[in-house]
């Protein structure tokens, strides 16, 4: 008779065990099934990989459980989840964004990673002789979204500046002690912004909060490095809103119709008279 009351616990044990299941889904940011996802239960060795599905299953403790998701090119998720009883439990779906190849700034547009233009900045002279940070290179990135998601990955999370950048007029110093004009692109607009993390706690990947939606002209994000502090990173980086529906400056606006206007067959050269024929003398 105990044997078989203990047999009866016993069962009921597994029987509460196996009614303690935590499932979920992971996709990456396009909302994609994510296979080959480690998913581990924190404080346990209980884990587990996604399938083809993105979906893995594990046991855990009623309580407070916290899931940890990490697969290789991708950033780590964290997953709180709170389980008072025993029970089948279907999470909310983790969703892990992919990470760009090497550490620096990007546009992220349509799903993919668009690398900014990386400058160092040269010095040029103010007309007040003021050393000036700036660049003669125009970004090659353009965009023409107004609210573009700027991330910025493995940079540091602290003193990031984001300024509007113009043609103005600086100076370069000769050999023999004069000036020379240059037209340089310099900050002329700092705009406020921060960093927000994509990945908690590592917060590898930071997304740039803006003010609000940029004007077309040009714009870097650095680190000091308009400066002159090289400390943090001496470059910026740099990118373009344009708008095409915008008129172009009537120079522009006039080489632009002079190429698209077809050019006009030359007129056939006007052939040359007949030759006056020969008299030919009468036979009688």
């Amino acid at each position: 008779m105990k044997r078989i009351i203990f047999a009866g616990v016993c069962l009921a044990f597994l029987a509460a065990c196996n009614r303690s299941v935590i499932s979920g889904t992971v996709v990456n940011i396009k909302g994609e099934a994510l296979p080959g996802v480690a998913v581990h239960v924190e404080g346990t060795h209980d884990q587990a990989l996604t399938d083809g599905l993105g979906q893995y299953r594990l046991p855990y403790v009623p309580g407070d459980v916290v899931l940890h998701f990490m697969k290789t090119g991708y950033t780590p998720g964290t997953l709180e989840v709170s389980a008072n009883s025993a029970h089948v439990i279907t999470a909310e779906t983790v969703s892990l964004w992919e990470l760009p190849l090497d550490k620096g700034v990007y546009l992220y547009e349509d799903y993919r990673y668009r690398e900014t233009t990386k400058i160092t900045p040269d010095q040029f002279l103010s007309k007040d002789k003021h050393a000036v940070y700036a660049t003669r290179r125009w970004p090659e990135l353009e965009t023409t979204t107004t609210e573009p998601i700027i991330l910025c990955y493995k940079m540091p999370d602290w003193d990031v500046r984001f300024c509007r950048m113009d043609l103005t007029e600086r100076y370069v110093p000769l050999p023999g002690g004069g000036l020379e004009e240059a037209q340089v692109l310099t900050s002329t607009k700092e705009l406020p912004v921060r960093l927000l993390p994509i990945d908690q706690p590592e917060g590898l990947l930071r997304q740039m909060e803006l003010p609000g939606p940029l004007e077309p002209g040009t714009y870097a994000v650095h680190w000091g490095a308009l400066d002159g502090a090289v400390d943090k990173d001496p470059r910026i980086f740099a990118f373009s809103v344009v708008d095409f529906t915008l008129s172009l400056p009537p120079e522009e606006e006039a080489a632009k119709q002079e190429a698209e206007t077809p050019e006009k067959p030359e007129p056939p050269e006007p052939a040359p008279p007949d030759a006056p024929e020969e008299d030919v003398p009468d036979v009688d």
